[in-house]
């Protein structure tokens, strides 16, 4: 014995186990107790993992704004890039106007004035080219350790300036030019063309109004453009912070009727569901038991197929072969789940039982392999019909093992998701009614696993998914509880 524990000290044995230990518990506690914290919280796309980058420009973004309004040379330099910008459009303003009022008597028009409206837009232009440049610098605070990528004057502004230069370029001093070269060699001007070029003058008039308006608030009333600035950044950095809510997502899940359907519907499925997939289990099992039937191992190695196909080809089967109008199925049954509640519903019972019954078909096959012959044979000599010999002598013996089936199909029922998420989504979508609770549109054949997977999957709604999950959690552990009394009472 001695020689036995040197040769393995208990220590050796303690530090092989322990961080197998501890590992397997973070991995298993941990994820539950996240997700449990996330339920009391508003988690959403935007803030459950805000890019640090994001959070850091927005915040030097804000620390900027304060800066700039409050330091006087700052202040003075973004204030006149400002009026810069809006002296530049307020000259290409005017001469549009200008070009506006020329056009309305086209027919008085000679080619020098067309050639002195065209230069003079043009000069507006290439000065206005270089103005948003200045007014972005003007809000940088890069040189004072505050870079960011957010924009403290509105974003776009660049852009805005620079599709109103190339717009006024290209549709109205490039029309000047043509028109004016055409009347120097002899030609004529149509109404159509100073008409097409007025509507032209008319938008670029306004593009350039819009832009004089957000400048004009920026320049007359700079302090108020800084605070609202600051609460605009100040806004954004709340929306990527998670906040605790406490039991307000549990309230609305209660107060959710798609979530009430859920729970409805899951019960409703475990119902029918379990009930016939264990029948096409046990009788299938029975039938390919009998010695009567040729072949039958052969038989029955092909009927357990469907427990090895890939629930995702599976599931693509069954939705192509109920394809509403086309598919061999749906022709033969007309049924329809894109529109029909029931219809869809009744295909999750079919393809459940399907995916289903190899299970229970084995348990039964091994429980009747375990039944007593002579016990059979006994009764048999004692007279006993067939019908007798199956409820009293066969079906006590192989009970235990298909109700211990039942009750583990009976807990994967209670969790459905693939068989209503790969035929429809648990469509079809429509106004879904609970007394007393409310009405709102939702896929009414959605279960309670896929209620809170579309939730966090296609809503992006975190706090809330995880807040139904732990009810569902909490429904399956009554399911378990019910399970363990049933089991001790059997024993």
């Amino acid at each position: 014995m001695s020689e036995r524990r040197a040769l393995y000290p208990r220590r050796v044995a303690l530090l092989l186990i322990a961080p197998s230990l501890a590992l397997y518990l973070f991995f298993s506690i941990w994820p539950i107790a996240y997700s449990t914290g996330i339920a009391f919280t508003d988690a959403n796309e935007l803030n459950i993992a805000p890019d640090p980058s994001k959070v850091a420009d927005l915040d030097n973004a804000r620390k900027c704004a304060l800066i700039v309004g409050s330091r006087e040379d700052l202040r003075s330099l973004a204030l006149s890039s400002l009026r810069q910008v809006y002296t530049y459009l307020d000259s290409v303003e005017e001469s549009l106007v200008e070009l506006r009022n020329s056009l309305s008597t086209f027919e008085q028009l000679n080619p020098q004035e067309l050639i002195e409206l065209k230069d003079k837009i043009s000069s507006s232009l290439a000065h206005l080219r270089t103005a948003p440049r200045s007014v972005v610098e003007a809000f940088n605070c890069t040189s004072i350790g505050y870079p960011t990528k957010e924009y403290i004057i509105d974003p776009a502004l660049e852009g805005n300036i620079s599709q109103a230069v190339g717009f006024i370029g290209e549709r109205i001093s490039g029309k000047l030019e043509e028109m004016a070269f055409r009347m120097i060699i002899g030609g004529t001007i149509s109404y159509a063309e100073v008409n097409a070029l007025t509507l032209d003058v008319d938008q670029a008039l306004t593009i350039v109004k819009g832009i004089e308006g957000s400048i004009e608030y920026a320049a007359l009333d700079f302090d108020e453009f800084i605070g609202r600035t600051i609460e605009k950044f100040n806004a954004e950095l709340d929306r990527l912070q998670i906040k605790f809510i406490g039991l307000r997502n549990f309230n609305e899940l209660l107060h959710d009727p798609r979530f009430i359907n859920s729970i409805v519907k899951t019960i409703l499925f475990t119902v029918t569901s379990v009930p016939l997939k264990v029948l096409l289990g046990v009788l299938l099992a029975m039938l390919y038991s009998s010695p009567i039937i040729y072949g039958r191992r052969i038989w029955r190695t092909m009927l357990l197929i469907p427990w090895a196909i890939p629930i995702l080809l599976a599931g693509s089967s069954w939705k192509i072969m109920f394809l509403p109008g086309r598919g061999p199925l749906s022709t033969v049954t007309g049924f329809d789940y894109n529109n029909y509640e029931w219809h869809a519903f009744l295909i999750y019972n079919f393809f459940e039982a399907w995916l289903a019954y190899p299970f229970i078909m084995a348990v039964t096959m091994g429980a009747l392999a375990g039944v007593s012959k002579d016990l059979i044979e006994a009764s048999y000599v004692d007279g006993a019909g067939a019908w007798f010999r199956l409820r009293k002598v066969v079906f006590p013996q192989i009970a235990g093992p298909v109700i211990f089936a039942a009750i583990l199909t009976t807990g994967a029922s209670l969790q459905a998701l693939m068989v209503p998420l790969l035929i429809n989504g648990g469509g079809p979508t429509q106004t879904i009614s609970i007394p007393w609770v409310g009405s709102r549109v939702g896929n009414v054949n959605e279960m309670m696993v896929l209620f809170g997977y579309n939730r966090a999957y296609r809503d992006k709604d975190y706090g809330y998914a995880a807040a139904a999950y732990i009810i569902v959690i909490l429904i399956l552990m009554i399911y378990i509880v019910l399970w363990l009394k049933f089991a001790k009472s059997r024993r």
